[in-house]
């Protein structure tokens, strides 16, 4: 849970910071396009990221042996 999390980006982890270091480098290097472009590719794996958590930890197991 913690990698996901990691990697999605959430701000206690080093995902995180990493995610934000190169944001602030692109804003402050005036690629406000490519800036962008990673927040939306960013958000989307968010939403993949979480949903696998998501489906892991809090939803039933189906049994699917019978």
């Amino acid at each position: 849970m913690v990698v996901f999390f990691s990697l999605a980006g959430i701000p206690p982890f080093s995902g995180f910071l990493a995610k934000a270091l190169v944001l602030f480098s692109l804003i402050n290097s005036n690629e406000i396009i490519a800036a962008s472009i990673m927040m939306m590719i960013s958000l989307v794996s968010v939403y993949y990221y979480v949903r696998i958590v998501k489906l892991v930890y809090f939803e039933p197991k189906k049994n699917n042996f019978i």
